[in-house]
């Protein structure tokens, strides 16, 4: 499968009924019911602070208890929601100062790992790079009033996804998982999604630049403009919350 490919099948959302339907096999629900719940968590479908009731859960998903608790604990790992003992479980809320805290470390490692993927960059990645970089130009003119925010969130993730593959180095593609759905959890979770959709143009503009840098294999530069990218997205959602 093509890189492009790949990222389009793993960001892609699932459809209103594969929500709701879950696997036949047993042993892969609490798989289904984890995948779902966190793609209503990063759409920003629940509210940060908004309880996750289990019966509730069960009910949607139509499963038993078992594979809901198994969810909520994974998530949890994840950072997503918080299980309270003798309480319940919500969605996780994060003080102002995490965030900024969040977002300069994340600043930082995409620095690195875009100066990574200029050094080790291939000609079919940056193929695959300049598709994905033309696909998301296209979004404005294809996308319905609200729409923008979404689909603008699955490219970005195959955008970057693609600079993190083209960085080669597996314990650091299957780190920035974690921080990459953090970052969409606060983009929704904060109220921020308008304000990327106003702020579009400019973002692409820094998709552009990055991709002409890692063609260049200019490696300061790519990492640097990398940063200050990650750095204005912390801004964009702390000035919406």
């Amino acid at each position: 499968m093509a890189v492009l490919e790949y990222w389009s099948f793993v960001m892609s959302p699932y459809s209103a009924k594969s929500r709701l339907t879950p696997p036949r096999s047993g042993a892969r629900l609490a798989t289904h019911v984890y995948d779902q719940l966190k793609l209503q968590l990063l759409d920003g479908v629940y509210a940060p602070g908004e309880k996750l009731v289990v019966d509730s859960l069960r009910n949607d998903f139509n499963v038993s208890k078992q594979p809901v608790m198994d969810a909520l604990r994974n998530l949890a790992a994840d950072g997503l929601v918080e299980i309270i003992p003798q309480v319940g479980c919500a969605v996780r809320s994060y003080p102002r100062s995490e965030i900024e805290d969040f977002y300069l470390f994340v600043a930082s490692a995409e620095e690195i790992i875009t100066q990574f993927a200029a050094v080790r960059r291939t000609p079919e990645l940056l193929r695959e790079l300049r598709i994905s970089a033309t696909r998301m130009s296209q979004l404005p003119a294809e996308s319905a009033p609200g729409e923008l925010a979404a689909k603008y969130r699955q490219a970005n993730r195959e955008f970057h996804g693609i600079i993190h593959q083209m960085a080669n180095s597996e314990i650091v593609t299957g780190l920035s998982r974690r921080v990459w759905d953090l970052t969409d959890f606060f983009v929704h979770a904060l109220g921020a999604a308008n304000a990327f959709e106003d702020s579009f143009e400019e973002r692409h503009h820094d998709h552009e630049e990055i991709l002409i840098a890692l063609e260049e294999g200019d490696a300061e530069k790519a990492g640097k403009i990398a940063r200050e990218h990650i750095l204005h997205t912390g801004r964009l959602i702390l000035e919406s919350s």
